[in-house]
């Protein structure tokens, strides 16, 4: 008889291995599959452009098509399925992604790709969206990309976004997005006890903000200069502010905190 290990050595009962390369090399192949359009069984539709996947493969992708391909919808016994709302360039680049793990991100298409990922529930595509505006920002664009996160539903770049809000006050004080702000989003600036502006700085916003639109916005100017602590403000600076704007006269008068 043949003994596989030798008598003053313990046996080793169970060996584990781990192909590393399995599962790239599984997806890799199932790639080949789709592209040769072998052992499809769906079709993605969208722009009258079909894309040939395999059921099983989108259903392990995202809770989307696990929902619809593994329960009681209409879609489970259909072979084309037609995704309105996405264009066919991206859900193309959408379903190599699925395959293949790899997908190129630029501003052309970062803010359909993400539209796209969240509809399809493809989470760690859309927060690799999010990463790549997040380097795109800017004091210039902070603000409106807060407005877009929050169309979005995007809670890292709104983070993100405000903070660079909070920390960059002075230069983003004087950006054109600023006086578009409704009087409940200053507001929400103005409180938040992360600003980082000289209360010169905040007093200048203010006027600014009501001079875009004075007829409807004067009657905010109660409630946003009690944010300003103008006794903090030195006469002399209020003086020349409004001998160079005598508009912002009655603005300096207005009860502060």
């Amino acid at each position: 008889m043949f003994f596989l290990h030798s008598m003053d050595r313990p046996a080793v009962k169970v060996f584990h291995y781990k192909d590393k390369e399995q599962s790239s090399n599984l997806l890799l192949q199932l790639n080949r599959l789709r592209q040769d359009n072998i052992l499809t069984d769906v079709s993605l539709s969208s722009d009258h452009v079909e894309i040939p996947c395999h059921r099983n493969v989108l259903a392990s992708s995202s809770p989307y098509f696990t929902a619809m391909f593994c329960h009681n919808f209409k879609e489970r016994q259909q072979t084309k399925i037609e995704l309105k709302g996405v264009t066919s360039t991206i859900l193309s680049s959408i379903v190599d992604y699925v395959y293949t793990g790899l997908i190129s991100i630029s501003i052309d298409i970062v803010l359909p790709l993400m539209q796209a990922a969240s509809m399809l529930q493809y989470g760690r595509l859309f927060e690799a969206c999010s990463s790549f505006l997040q380097e795109q920002l800017s004091p210039d664009n902070c603000l409106s990309m807060i407005r877009l996160s929050e169309i979005l539903n995007c809670n890292s770049l709104r983070d993100k976004a405000k903070e660079m809000a909070m920390k960059s006050f002075s230069d983003v004080s004087v950006s054109e997005d600023l006086c578009e702000l409704s009087l409940p989003e200053l507001m929400g600036y103005l409180e938040d006890d992360g600003l980082c502006a000289e209360e010169e700085q905040v007093f200048e916003t203010l006027v600014s903000w009501i001079h875009h639109d004075p007829l409807s916005r004067r009657g905010a100017i109660s409630d946003l200069f009690k944010k300003v602590r103008l006794r903090h403000i030195h006469p002399t600076y209020l003086f020349q502010f409004i001998a160079n704007d005598p508009r912002s006269s009655p603005l300096a008068s207005a009860p502060s905190s």
